[in-house]
């Protein structure tokens, strides 16, 4: 597809072609333009629609066997459905709302700043000149970028290279034009928002010294005993299940429902268990060595350099710490620039609610670094 394809708004229709031609100023022209695609925002979607599918599945198996049986159901067996039903459909609604909402939208590039329209209910405008674009991370098929009073993107794409490209030139023009920006000026542009990294209410991390001048990242006991006890509790759950209800489904095989039911929670709460102990206490290891002067860690913001060589420690031009996701939370960041020509981008090490312990690591991590610490929170 050539440039002046994706710079083509008569490929949209009317009701996004005109207030998105109307926005721009009279000698300002478009050099890329394109809508979400909605099957790409459908399939994004889809865990809330498969967990909507589990909640409105689960009680319909004791309910069914109850029926089979002729058996009266209970009062509270049937509110105790109709939750579970309502819940699950809620859950369902998000798939065709995610595709809506992906028709209504429409993103464009200009020689001067990145634009995110939507129209319809609750229609919306945004405008981010480059400096406006202080970090861009690529996740599936969406572009996040930020700025201190806003983190969004564009989102179900289904090309994600060209508008990266293009948003990278917008902010290298930009630089190219302010030769005299140091470092410190560099910092004020840093998103003061959230990284929306998961949280926990627990010291989930904590930074430990493993030998005069190394510091590493790494999980705390009580988080790898939280993840442990998910692994226990579903394996009980299941051998249980195996042992015992299994030779009486062979003889009986109306009690299917509650022999899936059961399965189903202790699979879950095993695979909960094992994915949190997996990827919360081997790839999310970070160790800051300042004896080689280099980074190591599996993370993938961190890029595969980090894991294979290691990053320089000069890399990392701050320590910062903001608000978390969600409410009482607080996150620790590094801010990076791997490339000299490259805006700083945000990695994040950990978030978590007990704000004392993580201030006292970034102090710690920021002392040995020898870079500034940023309070955002």
């Amino acid at each position: 597809m050539s440039e002046a394809t994706h710079a083509d708004p008569s490929r949209l229709p009317r009701r996004l072609r005109e207030p998105l031609l109307g926005a721009l100023d009279a000698d300002e022209q478009l050099v890329w333009v394109d809508r979400p695609a909605p099957w790409r925002a459908v399939l994004e979607c889809s865990p809330f629609g498969l967990f909507g599918l589990l909640l409105i599945s689960l009680p319909l198996g004791p309910l069914l066997e109850s029926l089979s049986r002729g058996e009266p159901i209970p009062k509270e067996g049937l509110l105790a459905t109709l939750a579970f039903m309502l819940a699950g459909l809620a859950l369902l609604a998000i798939v065709p709302l995610a595709a809506w909402r992906a028709r209504q939208a429409v993103y464009a590039i200009t020689g001067r700043r990145a634009i995110i329209m939507r129209v319809g209910l609750r229609g919306r405008r945004a405008y981010y000149p480059p400096e406006g674009l202080s970090e861009l991370t690529v996740w599936w098929h969406n572009i996040r970028f930020g700025s201190h009073l806003a983190s969004e993107g564009f989102v179900s794409l289904r090309d994600v290279a060209t508008p990266l490209r293009l948003l990278r030139e917008l902010i290298a023009a930009w630089w190219r034009v302010r030769p005299d920006i140091g470092d410190e000026e560099i910092l004020e542009y840093i998103s003061r928002r959230s990284t929306a990294a998961g949280t926990g209410n627990f010291r989930s991390h904590k930074i430990v010294e493993l030998r005069p001048g190394v510091l590493q990242l790494r999980g705390t006991l009580r988080s790898q005993l939280f993840f442990s006890a998910f692994a226990i509790v579903g394996s009980i759950a299941l051998a249980a299940e195996m042992r015992e209800a299994l030779p009486a489904l062979v003889e009986d095989s109306s009690h299917w429902g509650g022999v899936v039911f059961i399965a189903g929670l202790g699979g879950l709460f095993i695979t909960i268990g094992v994915l949190g102990m997996t990827d919360w206490f081997g790839r999310r290891r970070v160790t800051f060595d300042t004896l080689q002067g280099r980074l190591w860690t599996g993370r993938r913001k961190f890029g595969p350099a980090a894991r294979a060589e290691g990053l320089p420690l000069s890399a990392v031009l701050a320590v910062q710490v903001c608000g978390g996701a969600t409410a009482g939370a607080t996150e620790l960041n590094v801010v990076l620039r791997t490339e000299p020509d490259q805006f700083p981008r945000r990695a994040n090490l950990t978030s978590h609610s007990k704000q004392p312990a993580l201030y006292a690591d970034a102090r710690r991590l920021a002392k040995l670094l020898g870079v500034p610490l940023l309070d955002h929170a």
